[in-house]
């Protein structure tokens, strides 16, 4: 059955240990299942270059939507300040550009290398 995408992350979340969460939101985007699900899945990796394309006000909704998800992020996300855990969790969401390149390729194995090679830059990355 598939997930929304806000359903992956929140059931994600909720199966974690705590302060494994961070880690469980970074397999969960990094996931095959998510890859596989374009309809279904993360509205940056799919339309992301085409909002670019729209006017301001055209974008403001689909900005809305992003800048709640970065706030939920912020808050599994170790830094010495605020400031500093927006700017990890506004990085974070270079994901979607990993999943979109990853969606290009048709080898699993691929595929999966990909993902799994994301998922423990991603982490060391929102960690430092």
């Amino acid at each position: 059955m598939r997930q929304t995408i806000g359903n992956r992350f929140t059931n994600a979340i909720e199966q974690a240990a705590r302060g494994g969460e961070l880690k469980a939101l970074i397999d969960a985007y990094l996931d095959v299942d998510h890859l596989d699900d374009v309809a279904g899945g993360c509205p940056v990796a799919a339309l992301a270059s085409e909002v670019a394309r729209r006017p301001h006000g055209a974008r403001q909704p689909f900005l809305r939507s992003l800048k709640a998800y970065i706030g939920r992020m912020e808050q599994y996300i170790p830094a010495e300040n605020a400031e500093r855990s927006r700017a990890k969790a506004i990085s974070l969401k270079r994901m979607a550009g990993t999943l979109t390149v990853a969606r290009a390729f048709t080898e699993e194995h691929d595929r999966r290398a990909i993902l799994d090679g994301a998922k423990s830059f991603y982490l060391a990355a929102a960690q430092r």
